[in-house]
């Protein structure tokens, strides 16, 4: 299970900023159909569901992509 980091104080805002920075950086460099998936998952929080209705997709495919994306 994932815990969430907290944010205490202003550096550790600052240290999120940047890591949102670097996150969003990654995604733009990403070939157009993982870019896709990865704004539409990450970033709009769209289900698999939507996200293969969205980009007449299979499941399939989206869970390849993702797979993809966090490698990338």
């Amino acid at each position: 299970e994932e815990t969430v980091p907290t944010i205490s104080g202003p550096s550790d805002f600052i240290i999120s900023k940047e890591r949102c920075r670097a996150i969003l950086a990654g995604i733009d460099g990403m070939p157009e159909n993982l870019r896709s998936v990865a704004v539409l998952k990450l970033i709009k929080g769209y289900s698999t569901k939507e996200i293969c209705e969205s980009l007449a997709i299979t499941e399939k495919a989206c869970y390849t992509r993702l797979s993809r994306i966090r490698i990338h």
